[in-house]
């Protein structure tokens, strides 16, 4: 299930991947760059921007998180000999 979050700036002058991550919007800057790269992100209605975006004051952020695809790990049966106990 993916996650879609709204937020208004409310302090501007700062890049968009900056924002984000001290805003606590993505875990990191990192995290927001690949966002704003695969287009996840969007300024007032536009999604194709950049990451050193400057923020205005009142510009409205909408961030979509993509569904987190499940990991199938399995465990393996190891056989090995304890040497010291």
């Amino acid at each position: 299930m993916s996650k879609t979050v709204s937020h208004t700036v409310e302090q501007g002058g700062d890049r968009l991947d900056h924002y984000l991550a001290a805003q606590s919007l993505c875990t990191s800057r990192s995290e927001a760059g690949k966002l704003i790269k695969d287009g996840f992100v969007s300024v007032n209605g536009q999604s194709q921007i950049k990451t050193s975006y400057k923020v205005c004051v009142d510009d409205k952020l909408t961030i979509e998180f993509p569904a987190m695809k499940p990991t199938e790990l399995t465990p393996h049966e190891v056989d090995f000999e304890i040497l010291y106990e």
